[in-house]
């Protein structure tokens, strides 16, 4: 069992936000938004009236729907024909995604890449869609919740970008330039926490519900057996299945898939191939975005 501290009881990372910059407060509104439409599914009708009492989102979901990503054959002018044109998924996942990064400014670090970041979020969520169907146990599984815990996984990486920008920063060139293989080994030389560690303090912080927080804080351990220890499988894996997908030699690369899940090498290869083929389209996603 994983026994480093993960969450806002952890000391060390409560006083190094107060020495740089403390975790931003999401609105009761925000919260709301964010609570419902992680929670039991919803249609397209209920999702479009839910988000229509926030107009910055009814308007970029309306820009998106118009966009050349979508390619309307008409133009688009509410919100609900906006949400059908997008779908249930995207909307959700956009919603959700513009809602949490809302209180987050990266400019200050120069190397924090927002595109990358959407594209990976958004790939995300396509990666856990294509997992679920092939669990060989998904009896009381929450696929709401998996979604937005595998959207928001690397929220932690924003937020360092904003309240910690210098130290990100350096971080994001030990990588490139090959000190560090991994941007938490990095993290935590240049600042003594990682994203990990920080999502899950946003989690708590913001009174997000299980199994959130256990994601965004451990989905990159090796071997987690707390709670929601499925869904933090799913998003670990379809981590690692993303983050291959970036990489221009991910076909000689093998991933392995915890024995939780039940993934054969077929099943696995097959996702890995879909999830692949959509990295040139949710880059295309993404520009449109921000």
């Amino acid at each position: 069992m994983n026994t480093r501290k993960k969450d806002c009881d952890n000391s060390d990372l409560k006083g190094l936000m107060a020495a740089n910059s403390p975790l931003p407060v999401l609105s009761k509104k925000n919260l709301d938004l964010l609570r419902s439409l992680s929670g039991q599914e919803k249609g397209i009708e209920d999702i479009s009236r839910i988000i229509e009492h926030y107009p910055s989102i009814v308007a970029r979901l309306i820009y998106l729907a118009n966009s050349a990503w979508s390619a309307p054959s008409a133009p688009i002018s509410n919100t609900l024909d906006a949400c059908t044109r997008l779908g249930v998924n995207t909307v959700k996942s956009v919603s959700i995604g513009l809602v949490v990064s809302s209180p987050f400014n990266p400019s200050q670090c120069p190397s924090f890449d927002i595109l990358r970041y959407w594209a990976s979020a958004l790939l995300m969520v396509e990666a856990v869609d294509q997992l679920i169907p092939c669990l060989k146990e998904s009896k009381g599984l929450d696929s709401a919740a998996v979604r937005t815990a595998a959207l928001l996984s690397n929220l932690g990486v924003l937020c360092m970008a904003d309240r910690l920008p210098y130290q990100a920063q350096a971080a994001f060139e030990m990588v490139e330039s090959g000190v560090f293989s991994t941007l938490l080994d990095a993290q935590k030389k240049c600042s003594g926490t990682d994203y990990c560690e920080v999502g899950g303090c946003i989690a708590e912080t913001w009174g997000l519900p299980s199994p959130l927080p256990e994601c965004m804080a451990h989905h990159r351990d090796v071997d987690y057996r707390g709670t929601g220890s499925l869904t933090v499988s799913l998003v670990k894996s379809a981590h690692a299945i993303v983050s291959n997908g970036f990489l221009q030699d991910r076909c000689e690369t093998t991933l392995d898939y915890p024995a939780e899940l039940g993934i054969g090498p077929r099943d696995g290869k097959r996702i890995e191939t879909q999830v692949y083929s959509r990295v040139p389209r949710m880059q295309e996603f993404a520009k449109e975005l921000v």
